[in-house]
């Protein structure tokens, strides 16, 4: 599975994800590595994402 999420600055990253292993890169410079996170990894990382965006939604949000 691939996804990809984009801000204003363009600031794109691209996961590729199963049960057992998740691989991050930048969209901008896929060779410039790899971050790959455990199954449970990228669950605490998610989970992370969404309780600090809930906490500080940004600009143009409405809460």
């Amino acid at each position: 599975m691939k996804s990809s999420s984009s801000d204003l600055n363009e600031n794109c990253v691209e996961v590729s994800h199963d049960l057992e292993l998740a691989r991050i890169r930048s969209s901008h410079n896929r060779l410039g590595g790899v971050i790959t996170l455990s199954g449970s990894g990228w669950s605490a990382l998610v989970d992370f994402a969404a309780v600090r965006k809930s906490r500080n939604p940004g600009p143009g949000s409405q809460s």
